[in-house]
């Protein structure tokens, strides 16, 4: 046992003698127990750490370009398998009980303590079948909160302003999404938007602390530690608040209303989740974890995605001109919608026509994707456990755990317990992946925010390679059936916040940043935004459209 699993294990013991007593008696069962459960031993290919890096760029890098149609074992402090390109069909629709795409999550945070994973199936049901199919009609809606929360957020002088871009448009995300996910007024209060915002951090806090103690010993600690009382803290306060919206929709029912149509107002989406929870047995309290969950999943990876979109814009004032325009153009042919306060909308039919605006966010997310950490971020990694760099080098997506043997199209067989992950930001850089290739125009390594909308023109491919797509090429949001439900909502959500900025406001780099993007935070298979960059933002005295 590790020095730092004692000195918590002591200081448990002298808290809870009797507690501590039934964890000892569990430890020959469980050490029996994972003994039996280690995954067999792969005949593969390892490729190793590099001494000294944080990340693992060059040893994913020298591992494809070394193997690129074998799997090969990254071999980090938890061994994983990466799968070349050519495997992905054959492993991209398999179902839960053969590749879990669960069990990561439920590893990491310690989900028979921590709840956290179970939470959110019935939102995922409810975003893929209903959030999904009424993604237009959310767009007005959208289009008000945008200029609602950046007004709010960034202000409304007229000189060159620093913005903290993270910080703030977390919470213009956490506003939008909150008025889909439960309706004014609450996703307009101030404790709902934190406790939204803030969910995703104290479920790392949780997770950490229980990281402390060995497996076994988790279900008995767990429920006593400080961060995790404080979670579950979090969900009773988050079913008090929506106690009311619970009520109402039951009144709803009662009077025979249907409610299965998007309705701009409170309580639609949560209704929505409870076809899903088995109706007359949902309380508040499995609502709250629902939406607690959503907001765990959602807010950040939209705010992240929508970070890099700033950071790439601001580093490359080119595209502004270009991409107003588009926007001018799309209003010229289809007008706009006037609403009481006289505020100008893009029609809905108007966003799938901003093809520049949606190849610059495709390219921006090529660039800056999620990594894979087990299967989800960490928000703030430790500083001596960081790279910085203005561009991502290595990040993985498709994160699963082989449930039950499963043969690759390669004839490598993965044994029950096996991690792997799919190398997608080396296959979005390499000039062996066809549409990425300097033949089709500019270098693989090298930013075109116009890239996916050229590769739009040619025939038979007006309709691919948007934002939302997902291929063997594109595999940000995963490919197959288990590909992210809400990609769609997420990039609508950010689309009106772009259409919203360019508009209303000019960007530029901070004066310190000497004209180079704020770099990225690197390390593992995980990259994000720089957290505390901040870019200048400056409000245009009328909409450049007026």
């Amino acid at each position: 046992m590790s020095s730092l699993y004692l000195e918590s294990f002591q200081g448990f013991v002298a808290r809870e003698p009797a507690l501590a007593s039934l964890a000892a008696l569990l430890v020959v069962a469980a050490v029996v127990y994972h003994l039996l459960q280690r995954p067999a031993k792969l005949n593969l290919p390892v490729v190793e750490l590099i001494p000294g890096d944080v990340s693992y760029e060059r040893a994913v890098a020298q591992g494809v370009a070394k193997y690129p149609n074998t799997p090969f074992i990254l071999n980090q402090e938890s061994p994983v398998v990466i799968i070349p390109r050519d495997c992905i069909d054959g492993i991209k629709s398999l179902p839960e009980s053969q590749a879990s795409m669960m069990q990561p999550v439920l590893e990491e945070f310690s989900s028979n303590v921590t709840k956290i994973g179970y939470e959110a199936r019935d939102a995922v049901h409810a975003i893929k079948n209903d959030l999904t199919r009424h993604v237009a009609s959310i767009l007005d809606g959208l289009q008000d909160e945008a200029r609602f929360a950046i007004d709010q957020e960034f202000g409304t002088g007229s000189d060159w302003t620093p913005i903290p871009v993270y910080m703030k448009i977390t919470r213009v995300v956490a506003l939008l999404s909150g008025r889909v996910f439960v309706g004014r007024p609450l996703s307009r209060e101030e404790e709902w938007l934190n406790a939204t915002i803030s969910y995703t951090y104290n479920c790392t806090r949780a997770r950490d602390a229980l990281q402390k103690y060995p497996t076994f010993i988790r279900p008995v600690v767990g429920p006593w530690l400080p961060e995790v009382q404080d979670l579950f803290k979090q969900r009773k306060r988050g079913a008090e608040l929506l106690t009311p919206i619970l009520e109402e929709i039951r009144k709803r029912e009662a009077r025979g209303e249907k409610m299965d149509e998007y309705e701009d107002q409170q309580g639609t989406f949560c209704r929505w989740l409870m076809k899903y929870m088995g109706n007359e047995e949902v309380t508040a309290m499995k609502l709250a974890e629902n939406q607690m969950g959503v907001s765990f999943a959602a807010i950040h990876t939209t705010s992240m995605a929508l970070a890099h979109v700033i950071f790439d814009l601001a580093s490359h004032p080119e595209y502004i001109k270009p991409l107003r325009e588009e926007i001018q153009q799309v209003i010229a042919e289809d007008g706009q919608e006037a609403d009481s306060t006289g505020f100008n909308k893009l029609k809905k039919a108007s966003f799938t026509k901003l093809k520049k605006l949606d190849s610059f966010m495709k390219e921006s997310q090529r660039l800056g994707p999620p990594g894979y950490s087990k299967c989800f971020f960490l928000l703030s990694p430790p500083p001596d456990k960081v790279s910085t760099d203005h561009r991502p080098k290595t990040t993985a997506s498709m994160g699963r755990v082989v449930a039950s043997p499963i043969t690759l199209t390669s004839g490598h067989v993965l044994p029950k317990g096996t991690h792997f992950v799919i190398p997608s930001y080396a296959i979005a850089t390499s000039e062996a992946t066809p549409i990425f290739s300097s033949s089709m125009g500019q270098p693989p390594q090298e930013f075109d925010g116009f890239r996916f909308a050229k590769l739009r023109t040619a025939p038979g491919q007006e309709h691919k390679h948007q934002f939302a797509s997902t291929s063997t090429e594109s595999l940000t949001f995963g490919h197959g059936s288990h590909a992210c439900p809400g990609r769609f909502f997420a990039g609508n959500e950010i689309k009106v916040i772009m259409v919203e900025l360019l508009r209303n406001w000019d960007v530029r780099l901070a004066a310190a940043d000497d004209g180079m993007r704020p770099a990225n935070m690197i390390t593992k298979l995980l990259c994000i935004p720089n957290v505390q960059a901040v870019v200048e933002f400056k409000r245009l005295k009328t909409d450049f459209d007026a």
